[in-house]
């Protein structure tokens, strides 16, 4: 072989292994200028703490009926519908903090006779009460119909349980209820009740103070039992993990005398 061949053979091998090298190089590069692993994207806070479309279903006592919770102008309302039917609409005006909690009363009582329906027992208007330290820690509504007060006190007892004390020096038919849980005995709760009209307060523990106090202000109040009056909000807070994200809760009840 004459020097020319070798001379074009080694070129012919210089320039394969530099094109090789540089295709190493350039792939190299290009992996080193690639995006990194992508940032996990936040979750919207209005998904974890926004309003479900439609929540907490109950079936009315004489199987007719369906209700459940869901916004009206983004806040939480009570709906309620023939089962079957397309006659579902609203039946609470609530526009400030949202209803997280009902139930349907009985439609009748022993004796046969018609007692308090649902449109009857539930908030047509509802609004902040209970103000301590600064702090609204409960709210009052109002009735659609005024109902009588052991009409009243049978719902409560159903619902939350036999009453701790009752204290009965108010008005003998309920319009107006307030409810605060835990505890709300306090003089200056038990006063802005008073002021307020509250025909029914609903709490969790008495004091002795507010024995007096309930006869001086002219009040009806149902002591529930602090433990179970707080229970409802926990129980809440679990259906609304249930729908929002399909987290199994279960609540698991506890013995308290309180």
């Amino acid at each position: 072989m004459d020097a020319g061949k070798r001379g074009a053979g080694m070129m012919n091998r210089w320039l394969t292994h530099s094109l090789l090298w540089m295709a190493v190089g350039l792939a190299a590069l290009s992996g080193s200028c690639s995006p990194g692993p992508r940032e996990p994207e936040l979750i919207p806070l209005e998904i974890i703490f926004g309003n479900p479309e439609k929540t907490s279903p109950r079936i009315s006592p004489d199987g007719t009926r369906l209700s459940y919770l869901a916004p009206v102008d983004n806040v939480l309302n009570i709906w309620v519908g023939t089962i079957g039917g397309s006659d579902v609409q609203p039946v609470t005006k609530d526009t400030l903090r949202g209803i997280r909690y009902y139930f349907w009363a009985e439609d009748a009582g022993p004796d046969g006779q018609p007692r308090r329906t649902f449109s009857d027992m539930y908030f047509a208007e509802v609004r902040p009460f209970g103000t301590y330290e600064g702090k609204q820690i409960g709210f009052q509504g109002r009735l659609e119909t005024p109902i009588p007060l052991q009409d009243a006190l049978a719902a409560c007892a159903e619902h939350i349980g036999p009453p701790k004390t009752l204290l009965q020096f108010g008005p003998e038919r309920i319009r107006r209820l307030g409810i605060v849980s835990g505890s709300a005995s306090d003089p200056v709760l038990l006063e802005e009740a008073s002021h307020g009209g509250i025909d029914l307060l609903i709490t969790g523990e008495p004091k002795q103070a507010a024995y007096y106090l309930a006869q001086e202000y002219g009040l009806n109040i149902f002591y529930g039992g602090h433990y179970r009056t707080e229970t409802f909000g926990v129980k809440a807070l679990g259906e609304h993990l249930a729908v929002r994200f399909g987290l199994p809760t279960e609540f698991i009840e506890t013995a308290c005398p309180f």
